[in-house]
């Protein structure tokens, strides 16, 4: 029943759903089978296994949930089941430290893991903890299957009861005392925005024995104890699983066909052209509609496009306010962290998508190198230019009024062929690496929206303007008028720049500046300096030939060298 159960196995199977898959083996091999002498033959393998696939961000608490709480189910609290789960936390350190240091260091510069003010505990925010459990909670259907089960088990006054509903109900006691604790007075506030309600799915693996024994004891009412009485448990179980699959499958398929399948990855002739790419890099923005796709993942991932508005679970702030109140704070204020441009159909009028430029700013997309945007919709906009596109644009949800089959027949087409991509061309977008025309000063203190709408004015000024704070603004100094970045290429982990520098000047990188980056002009260190809210400039000092930006995030063996004797 489990792998038809989960609805995460279904949405991230590659992540979290195969993490999960783990727990009722853990379940089995670290806790059912404790009391057993070849304990460890077994245990050790799973230990290593588990640890690989265990997802530290989203399946570690449900997975240390589950365990200590199936200790509990089948009374096998003992020292082998304690030292496993010490094991399984040092192997999955051991495993995932990398990814965990990097995320700790960044958590701070970024908005869900920084500001984070100590909340005291109000009635209120328990109430509304809740209530948000039991919302997430009635999402799963595997949970409305234990309500079921211990229904049986309590009608049947069978001795089972006690221990899976102590263990059950365990799970969202758990998770309420992840969510209530004060984690930000101990000094660990990230910790206290991680998404707690994973938890909650500990239920699928903690509920397998529950319902074999809630299946052996049912009976129906006058079902007798022999014959088919005695089988209708474990007929509905049965039952139950095939019904979750084959709803579960009829689902993936509708969304195949609504989604366009995987030929999407591969097939979509605007994204994989050369033709109408420039040598110089530049970003791309695409306008999502579910049902015609594509995602912005997709041009990042498959295409090699680098992506303005691919989600990042851990972003620098700076990104995140530029994109939520500068490029898309004209359409929504409210758009949280998603920076996806999600189609607005009451846009679409007569065969064309109207009016982008007011639902985001296209001064500030080209402030963030964003130099094409990617559209399953024909545009009408002034701003941008059409180079690359099918002859036709695709039909749309209302074509099924009209002609229900022909547009049947189309999704299942995109199986094999996915739409082809209108590309449109932003004017003069500012590039990755170049020499900014001025400096604009504005004074210190100004909020974050307040700045970004200078931004937005200094882009109509040519020669590509950058706005810095007067403190700021007095480290760069003036542009001088002989400097020229020559040429720039993207190296690992940085950028460098050939530049031509008699007198100085300045270099800019449409990066965000974060502490891990340092910049060197033919190898002597350059002061970084925040501009435009999400690029980085330097002062370069005269006769200087190359600068070179190099990303250095300490690692975890930098780490441990400060204990070293």
């Amino acid at each position: 029943l489990f792998p038809v159960s989960n609805q995460y196995l279904i949405y991230a199977s590659y992540t979290i759903g195969s993490s999960l898959v783990f727990l009722p083996l853990a379940i089995y091999v670290l806790v059912v089978r404790s009391e057993r002498a070849d304990y460890f033959r077994y245990a050790v393998p799973c230990l290593i296994v588990t640890a690989i696939y265990l997802d530290p961000t989203h399946v570690t608490e449900p997975m240390f949930a589950g365990l200590a709480l199936a200790a509990v189910l089948f009374k096998r609290i003992n020292f082998k089941v304690a030292l496993s789960l010490v094991l399984l936390s040092l192997a999955q350190l051991a495993n995932w430290a990398e990814p965990l240091y990097a995320m700790a260091q960044m958590a701070a510069l970024t908005q869900r893991g920084g500001g984070i003010e100590a909340a005291s505990f109000t009635l209120e925010g328990a109430v509304e903890a809740v209530r948000f459990m039991f919302e997430r909670a009635s999402e799963n259907r595997v949970n409305l299957i234990a309500l079921g089960v211990l229904a049986v088990l309590w009608l049947r006054r069978d001795a089972f009861k006690w221990p899976a509903t102590v263990s059950l109900a365990g799970v969202f006691v758990i998770y309420l005392t992840a969510v209530l604790f004060p984690w930000r007075e101990i000094g660990l506030g990230p910790l206290g925005r991680l998404s707690h309600q994973y938890i909650m799915l500990a239920v699928a693996g903690l509920l397998l024995a529950p319902m074999a024994r809630a299946a052996m004891v049912f009976s129906p009412p006058g079902g007798g104890s022999e014959g088919l009485g005695r089988r209708m448990g474990p007929i509905l179980v049965l039952a139950l699983a095939a019904g979750m699959l084959v709803h579960f499958k009829a689902y993936n398929f509708a969304n195949l066909l609504y989604h366009g399948g995987q030929s999407q990855y591969y097939t979509v002739g605007a994204a994989a052209e050369d033709d109408w790419r420039p040598s110089e890099p530049f970003r791309v923005i695409t306008l999502r509609v579910r049902d015609l796709g594509p995602e912005p993942g997709l041009a990042y991932g498959f295409y090699g496009h680098e992506a303005l508005d691919v989600y990042l679970m851990l972003e620098p702030r700076e990104r995140s306010s530029f994109i939520k109140s500068g490029v898309m704070g004209r359409n929504d204020s409210s758009v949280g962290t998603d920076p996806r441009l999600m189609v607005d159909w009451s846009r679409w009028r007569n065969g064309k998508y109207r009016g982008i430029g007011e639902q985001v700013s296209l001064p500030l997309l080209r402030v963030a190198n964003v130099g094409f945007i990617l559209s399953p919709l024909p545009l009408e906009e002034k701003g941008v230019r059409l180079i690359a596109g099918p002859p036709a644009p695709p039909p749309t949800r209302e074509a099924r009024s009209r002609d229900l089959m022909g547009y049947l027949g189309h999704r299942i087409g995109r199986l094999f062929d996915f739409n082809d991509l209108y590309v449109y061309a932003l004017a003069n977008p500012y590039p990755q690496v170049f020499a900014p025309g001025r400096i604009v000063r504005v004074r210190n203190g100004l909020t974050e929206t307040a700045f970004i709408e200078a931004v937005e004015k200094a882009a109509s000024s040519p020669g590509f303007p950058v706005v810095a704070g007067q403190a700021q603004a007095e480290t760069l100094g003036r542009q001088s008028p002989g400097f020229r970045v020559l040429e720039f290429a993207k190296v690992r982990d940085g950028f460098t720049a050939r530049i031509q520098s008699p007198d100085g000047g300045i270099v800019t990188v449409n990066t965000v500046a974060v502490p891990f980056w340092k910049a060197h002009a033919d190898g002597k260190p350059l002061e970084i300096v925040p501009v435009n809210h999400i690029q980085m400039a330097v002062r370069v000092p005269p006769g200087a030939r190359e600068v070179r930006f190099q990303y250095r995030r300490p690692s975890v063996a930098d780490a441990l060298r400060r204990f070293a004797p």
